[in-house]
């Protein structure tokens, strides 16, 4: 399934990341904007690398909640 030019791309990331910290996940989505890529970018505050398996302080719902939005979109 393509995206069309309208569309953007989710960045999704983790304030508690250190694998990918918030300040080098700004700048490949400041590089993505510069390249003409539109992207969402989503920092959730409790989530660290992979919100997706985390448990606490409601992360993976949050995660999904994104999730859902985009693919509702597409």
């Amino acid at each position: 399934m393509s995206r069309t030019v309208d569309e953007f791309e989710p960045l999704v990331i983790g304030s508690k990341d250190r694998t990918t910290p918030p300040p080098l996940a700004a700048a490949l989505r400041d590089a993505l904007v510069d390249a003409g890529v539109a992207v969402r970018y989503e920092l959730m505050v409790a989530a660290a690398h992979i919100p997706m398996e985390e448990e606490g302080g409601g992360v993976r719902e949050g995660f999904e909640a994104i999730v859902v939005d985009v693919v509702v979109k597409v």
